[in-house]
């Protein structure tokens, strides 16, 4: 199994310089936990996660709507506090691969690329939908 075959391909990404409460409306409003941050080549400049989030304010429910709310204790930009550099994978590279970068770096979620263009990212959530499909199928299988 490869990358491209698990990969999510529909990224939402965001600017340098976009302030950080910004970039907490587009994860929130978008459902996702992961944000990569473009230069202005639109090349992956680095990623942005909701733990990133956290280091400068604090996420909170407001009981009255339930939606979450980011409490901004720091007055900051993405490049301020993103991961730069992130890890990546090609699409052709195995599931397995993916796998051994995501648990020995402890991160959630690689960016998927190739020539330098972003083509989606792979987070630790599409490697469990991946694995619940695979153990899904024999059960499938035998109720045939």
């Amino acid at each position: 199994m490869y990358v491209k075959d698990v990969m999510h391909r529909e990224v939402t990404t965001t600017p340098l310089g976009t302030p950080v409460q910004e970039a907490f409306e587009i994860m929130r409003d978008g459902g996702f936990r992961h944000l990569p941050v473009l230069d202005e080549f639109g090349k992956v400049a680095g990623i942005l996660s909701d733990r990133d989030l956290r280091s400068v304010g604090a996420i909170y429910k407001d009981d009255a709507t339930g939606t979450e709310e980011f409490l901004v204790t720091e007055d900051s930009t993405v490049d301020k506090i993103m991961a730069a550099k992130p890890f990546s994978v090609s699409p052709e590279d195995s599931v397995s691969f993916a796998i051994d970068i995501i648990r020995e770096k402890r991160i959630g979620c690689l960016i998927v690329s190739k020539g330098g263009e972003l083509l989606g990212v792979l987070s630790y959530m599409d490697l469990l939908s991946a694995f619940k499909k695979l153990l899904d199928k024999p059960a499938q299988a035998s109720a045939a």
